[in-house]
This record gives C-alpha cells, structure tokens and sequence, in this order.
C-alpha cells in the first residue's frame, strides 16, 4: 500500500524533521560564529605601544593580561608594518611601577593568531597582574620600530570557545538523535495502521 507523504495519522508529523533540522542549523552556526566573533574581538580593547620603548598600564581590574604583535598598525598618524615573527632580541618585561617587582612572563594559553584585511595579530606574551594598580609594560631591543598591544587575556575568548564547541556537540549530536528517533516512532506508528509490511 502506497502511502501520503504526510500521513496525518502518524505520529509524530514529518514536520518534526524540520525542527531536527533547525537545530543543527542554528548550533553548529551559532557556535562557530560565536568563536570567530571571540577571535575577530580579542585584545580590540588594548593600548598600543611602539616598540623599542615602554608603556604604562593601569589596571582596574586585577587578571591575566597579552601582548600582541601587531603587525600593520597606525599609531600618532603614522603606519607601522613590520613581520608576523619577533626580532631575535627584543625583550619583554613587565614591572610594577611602585615597587619594581618584575612579573613572570608566559606563553599565552591559546596560540591566537588572526588574519584579515592584510592584517596579522598573534597573541605573543600573557602575564599576571595581581591587583589594580600602574605596571610598566617594556618591549625593548636592537630592531626597526614596530607596535605591540596590551589587552586583558580574559576567560571571555575560552568561554567562546568552551560555549562555541559546546552548541556545535549540540546541534552535531542532537539533533541526529532528535531525527532517528522521529524516524523510529514514525516506523512503529506505520506498521500499527497499515501492518509489518509498510
């Protein structure tokens, strides 16, 4: 027997399938948009510097903070383009201004690089500012002048991704799910009416 594409006395309706379909739809974009947005945004908000040379940073809010290279940047009017790779001896410091206190410096906890416009930004060194205060932030060497930027490191990119990755399971394992099991109801609810044959 030869049935509608719509049975109405299935249960449940095909349009259950729509829904399965939306859902993966709307988490897996939504997820990586989510993290590229994260991306495209991070360290947007720092303070830019021109190196060889010093900045001074006060912190309110005491936390993780990264140095990015930036490598086509205007600073005071001027352009300054320079190469994705550090010079062999540039140095990095940062100090507390009141008590000299060197901080420890380390490698940033995701490698973040980004690429548009012909610009590149790469997230180079991640420090500790332990509490508010004004910490001076050196980049210091032998090399042509170049700009670097300081932003707060923040949980908000690993939130992004930890969110991002999580809607991406989602709508990647949901919605499958959400679908076979309408495709199983539907078998079942097929034979009762119109027998094992359908």
């Amino acid at each position: 027997m030869k049935l509608p594409p719509d049975d109405p006395l299935i249960r449940p309706s095909r349009r259950w399938y729509w829904v399965a379909a939306a859902l993966f739809v709307t988490c897996v974009l939504g997820g990586t948009l989510w993290m590229i947005i994260a991306v495209a945004n991070a360290g947007r908000d720092g303070k830019q510097f021109v190196a060889p040379g010093v900045l001074e940073l006060d912190v309110i809010n005491p936390g993780y903070f990264q140095i990015w290279n930036e490598t086509d940047a205007v600073v005071d009017g001027r352009r300054y383009k320079s190469g994705a790779f550090l010079p062999a001896t540039i140095k990095f410091s940062v100090t507390e201004f009141e008590t000299g206190s060197r901080l420890p410096l380390t490698e940033p906890a995701i490698t973040i690089r980004e690429a548009g416009g012909g610009e590149l930004r790469a997230a180079v060194v991640r420090f500790e500012a332990p509490a508010p205060g004004r910490y001076v932030v050196r980049a210091l060497g032998t090399f042509p002048p170049r700009v670097f930027s300081v932003a707060p490191a923040g949980g908000g990119l690993l939130s992004a991704f930890a969110g991002g990755s999580l809607l991406c399971a989602l709508g990647g394992i949901a919605a499958p799910l959400i679908a076979f099991l309408i495709f199983t109801r539907r078998g079942r609810a097929r034979r009762a009416l119109y027998g094992p044959d359908c």
